[in-house]
């Protein structure tokens, strides 16, 4: 038996790297801080190279023939501006995202935004999104964190009343305390509606900062606090969340949707530090999924907000063994498909969570 186990572990170090027989004796040794430190600098790079058009778009994919979705690129931005020196992009995408807002769109709803694919470096409309609540909901987080990071807010000059329209794109999907994924699909989500929870709590913020606009953001503070409630009560089945209202049962073997939107309560803040669900939760993910941080599950996608979620919970190791399982399957290749945009921007904010922990300790 022991000598199977060492067939194995020596097969697992020559996939991801001979480091990581270091967690496998028991005896972890982190990555080198100065090589965490560079990956985070070529990030940052390789996303305002390769995914911000002339005109300040984000794309997913190639800037010349690659779309822009909205949901993406808010959280691509999210995560790049953790350095403020890239704080003018997040400046550019945001003035973007407004000049494309739809007073009106081809489902009746205000204040939604389209995708948009991009033929020759020209963004064309899709008439259509993935989303609307969670799109308007990860704006409004990305609203916020530019304005804490000290992004310039003359960005914001005029922009009173649009801010209400995107707030607008909520209100039309919004039913029972919960919204809906979009007019057109009336499935109350679990990770949409952590989402627009988390926009709802920015903006409030952000309409008293700029506007001292005190109605409209007590209106939206009830509202933020009505879906908190709404998802504690009505999602919530015991022993995890359902991943959308109506379905009662979750399979944790099942990698997506049922066992990831199990993290969005826990890298969003949903859940405080002090809710024993927290650590149930993050338990039974790594009982039914061992292998995620060596990318081992059923996605041809990276899933970077999982180790967020880890970064969250303080469990370094596993972040860190993410990070080397990433750099060797995306990273030393040129970061291809499919690492884009919102993977691009959970990793930056796990590596710089990651980078937090370890310069203090």
């Amino acid at each position: 038996m022991k000598q199977k186990v060492v067939i194995a572990t020596l097969i697992i170090g020559i996939v991801f790297g001979f480091s990581v027989l270091a967690w496998a004796n028991g005896d972890y040794e982190f990555l080198p801080l100065e090589f965490v430190q560079e990956i985070l600098a070529e990030e940052r790079e390789w996303l305002v190279k390769t995914a911000i058009t002339p005109d300040g778009a984000v794309a997913t994919g190639s800037i010349a023939n690659g779309r822009v979705v909205p949901y993406f690129a808010n959280f691509g931005m999210i995560g790049l501006i953790d350095d403020p020196d890239y704080l003018p992009y997040a400046a550019d995408w945001i003035n973007w995202y407004f000049e494309h807002v739809n007073e009106v769109d081809l489902f009746g709803s205000p204040g939604t935004i389209y995708d948009y694919r991009l033929q020759g470096g020209k963004a064309i409309s899709n008439d259509d999104y993935d989303s609307s609540d969670a799109y308007a909901g990860t704006f409004f987080t990305l609203c916020w964190k530019y304005i804490e990071q000290g992004g310039d807010t003359s960005i914001f000059e005029g922009r009173h009343d649009d801010f209400l329209l995107v707030a607008s794109a909520i209100e039309y999907v919004w039913h029972n305390d919960l919204t809906w994924a979009k007019p057109n699909y009336k499935i109350k989500y679990l990770m949409d509606n952590i989402e627009v929870w988390k926009g709802l709590e920015a903006l409030p913020k952000i309409l008293i900062s700029l506007y001292d606009d005190q109605e409209n953001a007590a209106k939206y503070k009830d509202m933020a606090e009505r879906v908190y409630n709404a998802i504690d009560k009505m999602m919530w089945l015991g022993d995890a969340f359902r991943m959308h209202l109506g379905k009662a049962t979750v399979d944790w073997s099942v990698w997506y949707p049922d066992a990831t939107a199990q993290v969005w309560p826990i890298w969003s803040g949903l859940l405080k530090e002090d809710d024993p669900r927290r650590d149930m939760i993050w338990e039974r993910f790594n009982e039914f999924h061992p292998n995620w941080p060596e990318l081992g599950f059923d996605s041809t996608f990276p899933w970077a907000r999982v180790a967020l979620a880890a970064a969250k919970m303080g469990d370094w190791e596993r972040v860190d063994r993410y990070i080397r399982s990433v750099d060797n399957r995306f990273l030393q290749w040129g970061r291809r498909w499919p690492w884009h945009n919102s993977e691009s921007g959970a990793f930056m904010e796990t590596l710089e969570a990651y980078l937090d922990y370890r310069l203090e300790n």
